[in-house]
């Protein structure tokens, strides 16, 4: 892992949560990380993908969030009548191959 940031003390817990973590993105499956605030979940996402050489995606989940926000929804074109396709924040990460942070997805509405 890179030094960068503070270091992670790597606690037995710590080193459990890096090796669950790992075989996850190895093996391409979604990942729920769940803890108090400042446990240092973003963080540990973070540096784990900076290590892959991939950057990471915070979306910042609220019960204004929706779904064109984060698939995208058809808006106006330049031609007046003309729609055109604009990803949301979800698809652009997903289409660019970052990773994706969705950060207090708990406070999200139940619909989306």
């Amino acid at each position: 892992m890179p030094k960068t940031g503070r270091p992670f003390v790597l606690t037995s817990t710590v080193k459990k949560s890096l090796e669950m973590v790992l075989l996850a993105v190895s093996q391409r499956w979604p990942t729920l990380l769940y803890g108090p605030a400042g446990a240092g979940k973003t963080a540990l996402i973070s540096r784990l993908a900076q290590g892959h050489g991939s950057q990471v995606l915070s979306i910042y989940m609220d019960e204004k969030i929706d779904g064109k926000t984060l698939i995208g929804n058809y808006v106006c074109a330049e031609q007046p009548g003309e729609f055109r396709w604009q990803y949301g924040s979800l698809t652009q990460a997903i289409l660019n191959g970052l990773w994706v942070v969705l950060e207090d997805i708990d406070n999200a509405p139940a619909d989306v």
